[in-house]
């Protein structure tokens, strides 16, 4: 995040609200997949996201230690093989052992997820690839603490958002050496066959994820704490839950209300400001609502089999790192499958990934901001809401 003094944040805070109803765009967002160099300053308005990051344990000295009490020891480094999952597990059900069934309907999963990464990698590299005057390294050099720098971003990224068009197709940004910054997989058009072609999350998956995540914080809300969460979302802090109507409640008074949340749920963490301690699994991963360990247990069994019953869609964003960030990618697989123990815990199988550590924001909007300490981040949304767009003043860019 970049950092500013106490006037800029309070102003920052003033502001806010014209940056929230600056756009009216109404209707669904079932975005794809947006994988984001985090080097890049970003600010989003969404309904329900989830974010997943790459960092660190790529060289072997950054190996995850995860407390005894709830997890196994991490099992040695595997190659990758083809794993049970997909269409037998449906909105949370058990997975029933037909093996051979189950095989066949992932080989078809995997083939369709590379088949639709790769009509889209092919599409934005020769049609829709934007190369910007600065490098990467220009951008990751840039001071995290400048505040006129920060307050220049701010100033554009409201520019954007009340003036700019929004994008809504595919699209590739490079820099000025061709390395990749942001690819955004959306949808476009093929003047050949005279067809949109959805590059996206399909919207099944999605509903999915969004009915996931409605009952895991339901069950148990994760709301936004005092510190570093409370400064991204300013105004999402001040009240604590949504009010909303459905369509249905034409002749009510009192609207619906919904808790807000954010959570962060790392099968490695760093914890802030205990560098010296070696790495383990998030509290929220853990289970930490309570401090018996049997409840501990019970927590993290029920809210992970909701928030990694997602498999189809790790598995596309995963086939889109591999071929739209190739160099990234083996150092991030190395390290997932080093790190990754959530699957021999929960007793079912995920149907690949890249990413240790996810942050789910429920019914929150994003302040202005940088992930400094990440390697490559994957970004997409879920639910129905106004607005929505992804703002990238570094980019000149505003996302649908």
């Amino acid at each position: 995040m970049v950092c500013a003094s106490s006037a800029l944040r309070q102003r920052q805070a003033e502001r806010q609200a014209a940056m929230l109803v600056a756009s009216g765009r109404t209707g669904w967002n079932m975005g794809g997949p947006l994988l984001v160099n985090p080097q890049t300053l970003r600010l989003r308005r969404t309904m329900c996201t989830l974010r997943l990051r790459g960092g660190a344990g790529h060289d072997g000295q950054d190996l995850p230690v995860i407390r005894k009490m709830l997890v196994p020891p991490r099992p040695p480094a595997r190659h990758r093989r083809i794993r049970v999952t997909g269409l037998a597990r449906i909105y949370g059900r058990t997975i029933r052992n037909h093996m051979a069934t189950n095989a066949w309907n992932h080989n078809r999963v995997l083939d369709g997820n590379m088949d639709r990464a790769n009509y889209c990698i092919q599409y934005v590299s020769e049609h829709a690839c934007t190369r910007i005057k600065k490098s990467l390294h220009d951008l990751s050099s840039r001071s995290s603490t400048s505040a006129a720098e920060h307050e220049t971003a701010f100033d554009k990224s409201v520019k954007l958002m009340t003036s700019a068009p929004i994008r809504a197709e595919s699209g590739i940004w490079v820099d000025r050496y061709g390395e990749p910054l942001l690819l955004y997989a959306s949808k476009h058009k093929s003047e050949q066959y005279n067809k949109v072609y959805d590059d996206g999350i399909p919207r099944e998956d999605v509903a999915e994820f969004q009915a996931n995540m409605q009952q895991m914080f339901h069950e148990y809300p994760k709301p936004i704490k005092p510190g570093r969460d409370a400064l991204r979302h300013p105004k999402d802090n001040e009240v604590a839950h949504m009010e909303y109507f459905l369509q249905s409640d034409k002749h009510s008074y009192f609207p619906r209300t919904e808790a807000k949340g954010i959570c962060h749920d790392y099968e490695v963490w760093q914890e802030l400001g205990h560098a010296d301690k070696p790495l383990r699994a998030s509290s929220d991963l853990r289970g930490m609502a309570s401090s018996l360990p049997k409840k501990q247990r019970a927590e993290f069994l029920a809210r992970g089999r909701l928030l990694y019953a997602d498999g189809r869609i790790t598995d596309l964003i995963e086939c889109y790192v591999m071929l739209g960030f190739p160099k990234l990618y083996p150092k991030l697989k190395v390290s997932f499958e080093r790190g990754h123990w959530v699957e021999e815990e929960l007793g079912h199988t995920a149907a690949g990934g890249v990413f240790l550590g996810r942050v789910t924001l429920y019914k929150l909007q994003t302040q202005l901001h940088r992930d400094v300490g990440d390697v490559l981040c994957a970004i997409f949304c879920a639910g129905a809401f106004e607005g929505g767009e992804a703002i990238f003043p570094d980019l000149n860019l505003k996302l649908q």
